[in-house]
């Protein structure tokens, strides 16, 4: 059941993505690609904004009550919102530009201590630990 959520989620998300604002939007030019939470904040539609760039306000909050508080902090916070927190870690999309991108972005998945998951075109799933979120 929780494997089949993620997939929900995941391909959900990819879907309202890519339909309301076209790929182009899904870039930024500081950044090379942009971090998001697989969470029903960002299905759902919530207007937050993040004060780091590249990295969606629902992550930035959770590496906000990380930093300050804690890891049981963090893990309280992603279970109100529905990110999906195990352990230290939380599961994010990284959205690249292209090819070389994907490649950048799988390597600082791994550099970072994360594992990949699903992939599916310039969107890569993984789980991350949310210490290192803001150097992705």
């Amino acid at each position: 059941m929780k494997y089949s959520r993620r997939i929900f989620m995941a391909i959900t998300m990819l879907l309202i993505l890519i339909g309301l604002n076209g790929p182009g939007v899904l870039s930024q030019e500081a950044q090379p690609f942009a971090t998001m939470a697989v969470s029903d904040t960002i299905i759902g539609g919530s207007q937050r904004t993040s004060t780091r760039p590249g990295l969606d306000s629902a992550l930035s909050q959770l590496l906000d009550a990380y930093t300050a508080n804690g890891l049981d902090a963090a893990q309280a916070l992603g279970e109100q919102s529905t990110m999906m927190v195990e352990g230290d870690q939380v599961q994010i999309v990284l959205v690249g530009e292209d090819d070389a991108d994907m490649e950048a972005v799988r390597a600082a998945i791994i550099d970072a201590g994360g594992s990949l998951e699903s992939a599916y075109e310039n969107f890569q799933q993984a789980m991350v630990p949310i210490g290192a979120l803001e150097s992705l």
